[in-house]
C-alpha cells in the first residue's frame, strides 16, 4: 500500500496518487509538441465527444504474464456499441448523461498490438463512429509488434514518444474503456482524475477495479 501523509487521507489513495503522478508528469517541449502535432494529425475534435479505448494485448496476449485475465475482443465492442449508443456528453461542462439517441461519434483507440487495435478500428467503422487511430504508430506497427516479441529491436525513442501520445489522449477522453490490469490504462485514468477529477462518465474495466492493486 502506498504511503500517504494523515493530512491528505480524507482524499483517498486514488486522489493521492493521482496528485503524485500529476507532480512527476512534465513532458518536455518536444514531446508536448509531438502530442499536439499527433491530435492535428488524428483531426483530434476539441469541441466533440470522444470514447477512448485501451487495448491490452502484446505479452499479456501471448501468455507471458501468469495469471492475468485477456479480454476478449468481442468484449471491448460490444462496451464500445454501448457507450456510443447510450450516452451523451457535454463537453463545455464534463458531464454525461444517458440518451438512446446516441451522440458520441468519435473513438480514439490506443494498444500495443496491431492485430487486435486493427479490429477494433474495423468494428468501430461498421457501426458509423469514427475511428481515430494512427496505423504508423511505433506502439501497434506491425513490424515493430513482431520485433519487440522476437528481438526486442525498435526504436525506443519514437516507442516512447507514441506511448506517451496514447497515454495523454487517453487521459483526453470524455469516456474510458480499458482494462485496469494495465498500468497504461491506470495511468492515463490517474492523469484525467487529477486534471479533471476523471472522465465526464467513470471509466469502464474490464477485468479488475482500479483499488484491486494501487
Amino acid at each position: 500500500m502506498l504511503w500517504m501523509p494523515q493530512e491528505y487521507r480524507e482524499h483517498g489513495l486514488l486522489w493521492w496518487r493521482s496528485q503524485l503522478l500529476h507532480a512527476v508528469w512534465r513532458p518536455r517541449r518536444h514531446v508536448r509538441e509531438y502530442v499536439e502535432g499527433q491530435k492535428k494529425k488524428l483531426s483530434w475534435p476539441d469541441e466533440e465527444s470522444v470514447c477512448a479505448i485501451h487495448v491490452r494485448r502484446g505479452d499479456k496476449g501471448g501468455g507471458g504474464r501468469a495469471g492475468r485475465l485477456v479480454v476478449d475482443m468481442p468484449v471491448y465492442i460490444e462496451e464500445m456499441t454501448d457507450m456510443s449508443t447510450r450516452f451523451s456528453v457535454c463537453v463545455a461542462c464534463h458531464t454525461s448523461s444517458f440518451d438512446n439517441a446516441g451522440q458520441i461519434s468519435n473513438v480514439y483507440i490506443a494498444g500495443d498490438d496491431a492485430e487486435t487495435v486493427a479490429t477494433m478500428v474495423a468494428a468501430a467503422k461498421d457501426r458509423g463512429l469514427r475511428a481515430m487511430f494512427d496505423s504508423d504508430e511505433a506502439r501497434t506497427c506491425t513490424d515493430n509488434s513482431a520485433m519487440m516479441l522476437l528481438s526486442h529491436k525498435v526504436n525506443i525513442t519514437r516507442y516512447a514518444l507514441d506511448a506517451i501520445t496514447n497515454t495523454e489522449l487517453l487521459a483526453s477522453a470524455d469516456l474510458f474503456i480499458g482494462t485496469f490490469g494495465s498500468h497504461l490504462s491506470r495511468l492515463a485514468y490517474e492523469l484525467a482524475f487529477a486534471r479533471r477529477g476523471g472522465f465526464a462518465h467513470p471509466p469502464v474495466t474490464l477485468d479488475v477495479l482500479w483499488f484491486v492493486n494501487p
